[in-house]
C-alpha cells in the first residue's frame, strides 16, 4: 500500500498523456491516473484541466480541489496543509476581481475585452477576460461550477484565463481572494544559472534548504500580510492526536489559519530537488508515524492533480 492510499486525508487524481501507458507499480501514482485523458500543452491545457475538474466533483467528499503541475511541491508536511485548506473560505485565485493587478502590484490592472459566443443561441456577448496563475484552489460550489461547461468557447481560453473569466461571468469574483498568485509561489527573478527563469517560465529549483523553504512560505503578494510558518506548524499536533491520548468529548483548541494569500506550494521543481525538499519540510521525520488517529476536523477530500 503507497503513500497515498495509507492516508484519508485527500483524494488524488492524475491527468497524463493519452499515449502514455500507465504509472509502475512501484510509482505513489499508480492506480490514480484518470481513464478518460486529452491531449495537453503549453497553452492548451484548459480542456484537460476540465477533465481533472469534473472527475474530482464526481466525489461527494472532495469539499476543495488543488491544481497541481508535475513541478510543484508542497511547502508544509500533509497535515498541516491539510488544515490550511480546509479552513478556505474562499477560492485561492483571482476571479475577475476589480482592478487587482496582473502580475503584482505594480502592473496595471488587467481589463481587456472579447466577443464570445454562446454555446446555445446565435447571439454576441460581450466577455471580460481575466487572468490569474493557473494553479489554484477552488472550493466545491466554484469547482462545481466550472464542472458543467455551460460556453463551449471557454475551452478555447488558455488555463490562466478560464477559470477567472467564468466566476467573473457569473458573478463569483467576491467569493474569491483576488490574489494572482493562488496557493503556489513561483519565482519568477531571473536567475544567472537558470535561462527559463526570465521570460514565461518561473526559475527552476535543483535542491532546496531550510533557508530557502522559509522564504517561501513568507512570500505573499500583499506587502501588509505576515505568514506565521511557524505558528502554522506548531498547531498541528492539537488538530491530530493519536487515539490512545484521545479522551472522549475533548474540544481541540482554536485554530487560526494563515491569511489566504500565504503559499502552501512552490514551483518549479526538478525531479532531483524531490530528497533535499523531504530534508528540509521533515528535518526530524520520526521513524514510525503514527497509523490510527483522530482528525478533530470535518471530513473531506481534497483534490491534488497533476497535468
Amino acid at each position: 500500500m503507497n503513500a497515498i492510499a495509507r492516508q484519508e486525508l485527500f483524494n488524488v487524481y492524475v491527468h497524463s498523456s493519452p499515449d502514455y501507458p500507465g504509472y509502475p507499480e512501484g510509482s505513489v501514482f499508480h492506480g490514480y491516473e484518470l481513464k478518460h485523458r486529452v491531449e495537453a500543452k503549453w497553452m492548451d491545457l484548459t480542456p484537460a484541466m476540465f477533465v481533472l475538474i469534473r472527475a474530482a466533483v464526481h466525489n461527494p467528499a472532495n469539499a476543495f480541489f488543488v491544481l497541481l503541475s508535475e513541478s510543484c511541491l508542497p511547502l508544509y508536511p500533509a497535515r498541516a496543509f491539510y488544515l490550511q485548506v480546509i479552513h478556505s473560505r474562499q477560492s485561492r485565485i483571482n476571479g475577475g476581481c476589480e482592478d487587482v493587478p496582473m502580475f503584482g502590484q505594480h502592473d496595471v490592472p488587467q481589463r481587456r475585452m472579447r466577443r464570445l459566443l454562446w454555446q446555445d443561441t446565435d447571439e454576441e456577448h460581450e466577455w471580460q477576460m481575466w487572468k490569474s496563475h493557473q494553479w489554484w484552489l477552488l472550493t466545491r460550489p466554484h469547482a462545481h461550477l466550472a464542472s458543467l461547461h455551460p460556453h463551449t468557447d471557454l475551452l478555447e481560453l488558455p488555463d490562466e484565463l478560464y477559470i477567472p473569466t467564468l466566476l467573473r461571468t457569473h458573478g463569483r469574483a467576491n467569493e474569491t481572494t483576488c490574489d494572482w498568485q493562488g496557493p503556489t509561489y513561483g519565482n519568477w527573478t531571473y536567475q544567472a544559472d537558470d535561462p527559463e527563469s526570465w521570460g514565461w517560465h518561473p526559475a527552476t529549483y535543483h535542491s532546496l534548504d531550510a533557508g530557502q523553504l522559509a522564504r517561501m512560505r513568507q512570500s505573499t503578494p500583499r506587502w501588509d500580510v505576515a505568514c506565521d510558518w511557524a505558528g502554522a506548524l506548531a498547531a498541528v499536533p492539537g488538530r491530530f492526536m493519536s487515539l490512545a491520548h484521545w479522551e472522549w468529548g475533548e474540544v481541540p483548541p482554536e485554530f487560526t489559519p494563515m491569511p489566504p494569500s500565504c503559499p502552501l506550494l512552490a514551483r518549479k521543481f526538478a525531479p532531483e530537488a524531490t530528497d533535499s525538499m523531504m530534508a528540509a519540510l521533515w528535518p526530524q521525520r520520526p521513524a514510525t508515524p503514527p497509523v490510527h488517529e483522530v482528525v478533530h476536523e470535518r471530513r473531506a477530500g481534497v483534490d491534488g492533480a497533476d497535468s
